[in-house]
């Protein structure tokens, strides 16, 4: 019968790149560790790993198996962390979030040091691919990933949730604009350029689904882009506005090149939530990165 527990080393090696460092996350010595893989290798007819330099890096094939069995894996492997206690210290699991680059600089950065000090065979891999918010959740339905941070809450009972945030939107401008300053009238608004942040909820723009309008007149849309941390930028170089959330323009503000006003019509603050499938409720590694994240987010307010 074939050794599963092969692929729980085979995953430590490609993660790290290394056979020594393998084995310090798994408590193995790295004479046990070649001889899996010598193992692995004769099933797989492959010689998984090749020298690069002082290192090792994969061959096609290797990645091609850590590609299918990575997913499966990690469900085989939080489905034993669910049925044990979870030691923070000792874990050696792989987390999967999928989010967008925008809310991971939030958090991310910090959350890997808490990780370093705290839980270091903890890894978190990240999956910023989607735009569009539903999207993330039929990754989530298909166990593709562990964890997903969305502004749209779950309508599907299959789903948990928590709100993490909500963060109002405010509107952003070169701190030089030729015609706007300090405030913006709801005409002057429309009748300026703006980039478009692509980022959707229900397929409407950030901005049509938080308004507090019934229907917002048509924007003059000069560029468009799916990181609000480029438009704030572009803005900032241009006399394109740029509807943004509150935390993202406050940290290009504090660089001394945007205004930051209010939007010249209500609307709604946009939240974030993280989300997990039911089936997990009881997984108390899961359950303590959520609540890291929590705690980072608000912090960061």
């Amino acid at each position: 019968m074939f050794d599963l527990n092969l692929f729980h080393i085979f995953h430590a090696v490609f993660s790290t790149s290394s056979v020594s460092h393998a084995a310090d996350r798994l408590s193995m010595t790295p004479s046990a560790v070649s001889q899996a893989l010598n193992r692995l290798r004769k099933e797989m007819d492959d010689p998984l790993f090749i020298r690069d330099g002082r290192g090792i890096k994969p061959t096609t094939k290797a990645i091609e198996l850590h590609r299918i069995t990575i997913a499966p894996f990690n469900v085989l492997l939080s489905s034993t962390e669910n049925s044990h206690q979870f030691i923070k210290n000792e874990s050696l699991r792989t987390f999967r979030i999928s989010s967008h680059n925008d809310i991971n600089i939030m958090f991310l950065p910090s959350l890997l040091q808490i990780l370093k000090s705290e839980a270091p065979g903890i890894e978190i891999t990240t999956d910023t691919s989607h735009n569009i918010e539903e999207n993330r959740y039929n990754d989530l339905r298909h166990r593709k990933v562990d964890l997903i941070l969305s502004t749209i809450a779950p309508s599907d009972p299959s789903f948990n949730y928590c709100l993490l945030l909500k963060e109002p939107l405010v509107l952003a401008l070169n701190k030089f604009h030729p015609r706007l300053s300090n405030s913006v009238t709801i005409t002057e608004f429309f009748k300026e350029e703006h980039i478009l942040w692509l980022t959707k909820r229900h397929n409407l723009s950030t901005l049509d689904s938080l308004s507090n309008e019934d229907l917002l007149p048509m924007r003059k849309i000069a560029y468009q882009s799916n990181s609000i941390v480029a438009s704030l930028h572009l803005a900032a170089n241009s006399d394109w506005l740029c509807v943004s959330s509150k935390w993202h323009a406050n940290r290009i503000k504090e660089l001394g090149i945007i205004n930051v006003v209010p939007i010249p019509f209500e609307t709604k603050p946009i939240p974030l939530y993280a989300c997990w499938h039911h089936s997990k409720n009881n997984d108390q590694g899961l359950q303590w990165i959520i609540s890291k994240i929590k705690q980072l987010v608000t912090e960061k307010k």
